[in-house]
């Protein structure tokens, strides 16, 4: 199984951080594997794992972390590991 490489874009479309395709080494965004489920340059299918789906929900997560609990987000741990 190849690790998934991520980017971070900041201009244009491509603010945030974008998932690098391993077959065709495109930029691929959140929104992109939610609709597409595959890279939309190339049908590369990801594999499903931890890694991809913290990618896919990581908006998610920091936009309810800084609306409900945004003191509380720089001292939270998990596993004593910050989270980030």
């Amino acid at each position: 199984m190849k690790k998934l490489q991520f980017t971070v874009g900041s201009s244009g479309s491509q603010k945030g951080r974008m998932l690098i395709c391993p077959e065709c080494l495109e930029s691929v965004s959140q929104t992109d594997i939610e609709t597409y489920s595959a890279c939309p340059y190339c049908n590369h299918h990801f594999e499903q794992n931890s890694e991809l789906e913290d990618f896919i929900l990581r908006p998610v997560v920091d936009h309810w972390m800084e609306q409900y609990m945004p003191r509380q987000r720089d001292g939270l741990y998990i596993n004593n590991k910050p989270v980030c």
